[in-house]
């Protein structure tokens, strides 16, 4: 398992496993948000703002996909380059657009469901946790997101569409694991009652990569004493780590 700060810096992780395998590995990540923003997107408006500039959206996609071209996987120095300006939402799309990763299956809190459409052109497919009702109000459901039949029937979602592409399923390929801390916001979200498919899901994985974000966690949490070094310490006991 590697763990950084800021979930960007996985980068350079997937980059030396990349090195390691003939094709790029798929991506699982679990997160409270999708991370799929546009890569280098707050650093291009910082600089154009502090020129008195504003890009616009066409401008800004093609310096993106510029910087994107920079990024080697077979070169280390290319990765570490850029790690200054990329955002900490930005690295899913730009892991995609470098090789580092085939594509990256999402499950994130209130995203919404992404289609073939999606998937096709971009290589994402997005799926949200559950939700209840509560004072007239839609909520996420923070409670079963590691359960395994909250897992297995996301899983059965992105299968589903891998079968309508002929595809293969998710599992049959390499993948990493990928973990943000502030999918959890109780204190039970990482300790489930059922573990298992988590636990399989992590023995399968090439890799398992995990970010604390401390102040993400502080934030998205529903209730007290939500901390990063204590998800950090259930959630290895809860992949079989400890």
């Amino acid at each position: 398992m590697i763990t950084v700060e800021h979930h960007h810096e996985v980068l350079p992780y997937w980059a030396e496993l990349r090195r390691t395998l003939p094709l790029a590995p798929r991506l699982l990540t679990l997160d409270h948000h999708t991370d799929t923003s546009r890569p280098f997107r707050r650093h291009l408006r910082r600089k154009a703002k502090a020129q008195g500039q504003r890009l616009s959206d066409e401008v800004e996609l093609q310096i993106s996909k510029e910087l994107v071209t920079q990024l080697n996987y077979s070169d280390a120095s290319t990765i570490e380059a850029k790690m200054d300006i990329l955002g900490n939402d930005e690295h899913v799309v730009a892991a995609i657009g470098a090789d580092i990763i085939r594509s990256a299956f999402v499950i994130a809190h209130r995203a919404a469901d992404t289609d073939q459409e999606v998937y096709l052109k971009h290589k994402i497919i997005c799926r949200g946790v559950d939700e209840y009702e509560r004072a007239g109000r839609i909520r996420p459901q923070p409670n079963n997101v590691l359960e395994t039949e909250f897992l297995a029937k996301r899983l059965q979602g992105f299968d589903d569409m891998m079968i309508a592409l002929n595809e293969p399923l998710l599992r049959e390929a390499p993948f990493i694991l990928d973990i943000d801390l502030d999918y959890f916001n109780t204190l039970r979200s990482v300790r489930p009652e059922s573990s298992e498919l988590i636990r399989i899901l992590a023995q399968e994985a090439v890799l398992i990569t995990v970010a604390t974000e401390p102040e993400f966690v502080t934030y998205c949490a529903v209730e007290p004493n939500v901390t990063w070094t204590g998800l950090l310490e259930d959630l290895k006991e809860t992949l079989g780590m400890d």
